[in-house]
């Protein structure tokens, strides 16, 4: 749970960071639009791509028990 409320920390000071660049570079507002949604994407898709680690993490921790308690339980 600590690794969860650290990648969500990262992210939202990500989101909030890029925001304040964003908005406070010249350039045109098409221009700011445009970089803004790549942004966006690349952020989802790391975000997703994190979400998805922790699940196989998750689903390798649980696996690896059930599989100990199986050997401690055969006779």
């Amino acid at each position: 749970m600590d690794n969860f409320k650290t990648v969500a920390a990262f992210f939202a000071g990500l989101a909030v960071g890029a925001a304040i660049g964003a908005f406070t570079a010249p350039e045109k507002g098409s221009e700011l639009r445009k970089r803004m949604t790549e942004r966006l994407k690349k952020t989802g898709n790391d975000l997703v791509n994190n979400v998805k680690g922790g699940f196989d993490d998750i689903t390798s921790t649980i696996t690896s028990k059930m599989k100990d308690v199986s050997d401690e339980t055969t006779f």
